[in-house]
């Protein structure tokens, strides 16, 4: 699939150029110095901690992108103290060329004198099968220009030392980064001269075939002597795969331009010969349908690729999910939810991080646990265990999983919103449920049961004719009723968890029948007109459930719902029973 991924790169860098990468090049913080050749400073910039590509940087960027290294582990020093790649710059943390706390400053004469040393005689920094490479290279654009690099090393010698207290460069930790002035065709061979030779995982895998030569990669692979598990053991070449030195180049490219993107923060690639390259934060969503791969990544050390599937149907427009009142929102408790059609899969997204997972759902999606500073702990829970599918379904179009578990867990949160007192909240998630549950199932799912439900039990407890409960719907429904009267009259106002747990988390119908018989004769001596919550009660208890097992669903809508036992019976008969 990398190849099919590398085939559109390939197709877009060979019409924009190094642009492609360049625009989205985030240069590290430092002080930029740019000489001349005649050894004078040209150009200064200082360059603060950067989250886009900076502005009015053009003297430099391309010459900071083609000077950088492939990894710590391919540097020109061996010291690790320098950490550009050719003759025309030259990169040193700050503090590498000041007086640390015991007088040692760690670049060095040496260093110094060994990098222009490797950089007038790269062939002698490589083995047998390296040398091989390097000798391609040379033979293509030729020897170093030893006049030039001796000119730019006692540059370098001379002033190194003073320049920042000379040019009141910023004295921190950051880069100095000093570059010869010369045209990007000197910058691009010289890149070149480093890159090849390097670029693979290690040259003891190369393989010469006709007069080609081919390697593993570097890019997002660790193979080595402690990790034997990468190799194919079946095969009589063990490597996972080998690619020639044209095919590596590009593939380099490729992963310079994606690391760009994860360090702007646009972990989502998506790419097809239709639409090229599209790179999205977590904040944003594909716009359009697609058919193509995708990519999740993340800056590390190095670029590291968290996910790679083909995606064969994504839509961003959606069948409208129909928000609805199933449970009506007491108007002095009215949220922000809007009640509307809901047409994109981008607000599907918005809606399930903001309703269901306080708004962490969006910025954790890869996040680890220990670092997800979210103090509910059951909404926490439920992030952990169904991130994953939303983010299928959010980013891959892929709704399988959340199918699944999306009526459990919703379920879930509402209870964990009841137990923690917010009513409001939890019936705003309850609408959303069904809302999305009907779309769903691709029906009308419950649009009219939750009403017909409660106008019927209105209608018998206010009648003087003897009823009984009608179904299993009703009788969760009239138990939810019950325990939302009861719990009303605890003096505290507001029902503690330790009530309220019990009756949304019984099991069987038996254990409801007898939380809410504890309850009943708990509260008995505060009902002062009894009639309407005696009549439910007693329907409730004279009913035989043919299913055992608690509707969890039903049993919470009678909880939410509006009271039929404080109801008023019309517009002109004043206050209803106990109020």
């Amino acid at each position: 699939m990398l190849k099919e991924c590398l085939d559109v790169f390939k197709k877009i860098y060979e019409e924009k150029g190094e642009s492609l990468i360049l625009d989205t090049y985030v240069p590290a913080e430092g002080s930029y110095v740019l000489v001349d050749r005649d050894g004078a400073i040209k150009e200064i910039k200082e360059l603060p901690k950067q989250k886009e590509p900076p502005e009015d940087f053009e003297s430099f960027i391309e010459k900071d992108y083609l000077s950088a290294l492939i990894d710590m582990n391919k540097p020109i020093d061996k010291k690790k103290v320098i950490h550009s790649n050719n003759y025309y710059a030259f990169w040193v943390k700050k503090d590498s060329i000041r007086p640390d706390k015991n007088g040692k400053v760690k670049l060095t004469q040496e260093i110094i004198d060994d990098y222009y040393g490797l950089l007038k005689a790269p062939e002698n920094k490589y083995r047998k099968k390296g040398l091989e490479l390097y000798e391609v290279v040379e033979a293509e654009i030729g020897k170093p220009d030893l006049e030039m690099i001796e000119r730019h090393k006692d540059w370098i010698k001379n002033n190194i030392f003073s320049i920042v207290q000379d040019n009141h460069l910023k004295d921190d930790k950051s880069y100095l980064k000093i570059y010869f002035d010369a045209n990007k065709e000197a910058y691009q061979r010289e890149n070149r001269r480093y890159v090849i030779p390097n670029v693979y995982n290690t040259t003891d895998y190369n393989v010469p075939v006709e007069d080609k030569i081919f390697g593993l990669p570097n890019d997002n692979m660790g193979l080595n002597a402690k990790k034997p598990y990468l190799e194919n053991k079946t095969r009589k070449n063990t490597m996972p795969y080998l690619i020639s030195t044209e095919e590596v180049a590009v593939q380099k490219k490729f992963f310079d331009y994606l690391y760009n993107q994860a360090c702007l923060g646009k972990s989502n690639i998506y790419l097809n010969e239709k639409d090229g390259i599209i790179a999205l934060s977590n904040n944003e969503s594909l716009k359009q349908s697609f058919k193509g791969y995708y990519l999740r990544i993340q800056k590390g050390k190095e670029l590291e690729i968290h996910d790679f599937d083909e995606i064969t149907g994504f839509e961003a427009e959606i069948e409208p999910i129909e928000l609805k009142q199933y449970i009506p929102v007491p108007e002095k408790n009215a949220t922000d939810l809007v009640y509307e059609k809901v047409k994109k899969l981008e607000d599907v997204k918005i809606l399930i991080n903001s309703v269901f997972l306080k708004k962490f759902l969006i910025t954790n999606f890869f996040t680890d646990a220990k670092d997800i500073r979210l103090n509910d702990t059951k909404v926490k829970e439920e992030l952990l265990r169904c991130r994953t599918g939303y983010f299928n379904w959010f980013f891959k179009g892929e709704s399988v999983a959340v199918r699944s578990f999306f009526a459990e867990s919703s379920l879930v949160l509402i209870k964990n919103s009841i137990l923690n007192r917010h009513i409001p909240k939890a019936i705003e998630q309850f609408n959303v449920r069904e809302s999305i549950l009907n779309y769903f199932e691709g029906g009308e799912r419950m649009e009219q049961i939750y009403e017909k439900i409660f106008e019927r039990l209105s209608e018998m407890i206010n009648s003087d004719t003897r009823s009984t409960i009608e179904d299993d719907a009703m009788y969760y429904y009239a138990a939810g009723q019950i325990a939302q009267f009861l719990l009303s009259l605890n003096q505290s106002s507001k029902p503690t968890p330790a009530l309220v747990n019990p009756v949304i988390n019984a099991r069987t119908a038996q254990q409801l029948q007898v939380v809410l018989e504890r309850l009943y004769k708990k509260y008995n001596y505060a009902i002062k007109y009894p009639q309407r919550i005696s009549r439910l009660y007693s329907m409730f208890l004279l009913h035989i459930p043919e299913n055992k097992k608690t509707d969890s669903q039903m049993l919470i809508a009678g909880y939410l719902d509006r009271s039929l036992v404080y109801e008023k019976k019309n517009k002109n008969e004043g206050e209803a029973e106990n109020e």
